[in-house]
């Protein structure tokens, strides 16, 4: 009825993938290093995520420059931005109950 179904079945099924908040993030600090310099890109990177210390927040705009931080430094950043994923859709296995068993 929300059509919630459509991006569950889009991600699950397809292998489609969700465009999250870091991944904005990740955009805004690239182009922040890049006009204005790793501090204003550190600063931004505080200001959204301040369980990171300026030395992490550092370490994550070069690593950000570079390529991909590492998966700690990820982990930490999407579990302050990104909300987890309820899925809406519940699939039901064929033949666990005799009635849904397809032939």
């Amino acid at each position: 009825m929300t059509e919630a179904w459509e991006a569950d079945y889009r991600e699950r099924i397809r292998g489609a993938t969700r465009r999250s908040a870091v991944d904005a993030l990740h955009e805004q600090l690239r182009d922040m290093a890049a006009n204005g310099g790793s501090l204003h890109a550190m600063r931004l990177r505080r200001q959204r995520v301040p369980a990171l210390d300026p030395a992490r927040a550092l370490e994550y705009v070069h690593a950000l420059q570079g390529g991909i931080p590492s998966p700690a430094l990820r982990a930490l950043v999407a579990s302050a931005l990104v909300e987890p994923i309820e899925h809406h859709v519940v699939t039901m296995a064929v033949g666990t109950g005799g009635h849904d068993r397809v032939t």
